[in-house]
């Protein structure tokens, strides 16, 4: 039996694997060990085997998360997994790779993740070859919910929104600036706060503000995560994520613009993942 567990700032993708014809799914609150410590790593996890009845005993772990970005984190969450599952190995990776397996197989590509942060690396196929560096939400991850949602804020508080945009906006948050600058500085995790109001975003679309909006966070992130690849233009470039899913159309557009050949668009790796490792059994 396995586990695969693919997890970002909002939540946590599991594929409980028992053999090739026996697979469960769940999902749980989300894990990044820059804004969770150890011990609420352990206790997420601890209570997912309880609520979500995840087997506590199994062979291998394999976990993909968002936050992973040194061999400290790596050594956190391989911690918290030892205890909370009786398991005989951990494997844990970031979450671009997982998106990578899952996408591109063994197949080389440009991969691309927009969810509520975002990422992009060169695969050849076995391994990461290059990688921008996302910054998180405060210095990068353009693109990303967590982007378009501090977008919309900055414009919503400086009164650069559209007055009929703004008296929808009103009418479903009913926030001002100081509630505003308290989740960021002193929320529990503030890249989700700012991603979710991107189902706003999308409900909106039809306003060109709106439009506009996603397609520049596009375009940002087309300009700091793909175009520095010196082979962007020799292969396909494939993207993951809820941003990318529901916003398609727009992120179609903006990557024929930069004459990228377009691959496939997915909103989570978590199936790719699961054909990914059953080859491995």
């Amino acid at each position: 039996m396995i586990l695969i567990a693919d997890s970002g700032a909002t939540k946590t993708d599991w594929r409980i694997v028992y053999d090739k014809d026996h697979i469960k799914q769940t999902s749980t609150e989300g894990i990044n060990p820059h804004y969770q410590t150890s011990a609420q790593v352990t206790n997420i996890m601890t209570e997912a085997i309880h609520l979500d009845k995840l087997p506590e005993k199994v062979k291998y772990i394999y976990f993909y998360g968002a936050g992973i970005t040194s061999g400290a984190k790596i050594k956190e969450i391989e911690s918290a997994i030892l205890q909370s599952f009786q398991v005989e190995k951990v494997e844990v990776n970031t979450d671009i790779l997982g998106v990578a397996r899952s996408l591109c197989g063994s197949q080389p590509g440009i991969v691309a993740m927009l969810g509520t942060g975002s990422a992009s690396c060169l695969y050849d196929g076995k391994k990461i070859t290059h990688q921008v560096p996302s910054l998180g939400y405060i210095l990068g991850d353009e693109g990303s919910g967590a982007h378009l949602g501090k977008k919309l804020l900055a414009n919503y508080l400086r009164g650069f929104m559209p007055k009929d945009l703004e008296k929808k906006f009103n009418k479903m948050y009913q926030i001002d600036k100081e509630y505003v600058l308290n989740e960021l500085n002193k929320g529990k995790v503030p890249s989700r706060f700012l991603g979710s109001f991107s189902e706003f975003i999308h409900s909106n679309i039809h306003f060109p503000f709106m439009h506009k909006l996603v397609s520049e966070s596009f375009r940002e992130f087309i300009e700091y995560y793909v175009v520095p690849y010196a082979e962007f233009g020799n292969y396909k470039v494939n993207f993951c994520g809820s941003i990318a899913f529901y916003f398609s159309n727009v992120l179609s557009r903006e990557c024929s613009d930069f004459k990228l050949p377009l691959g496939k668009i997915v909103k989570s790796p978590i199936a790719g993942l699961t054909l990914y490792h059953l080859q491995l059994i």
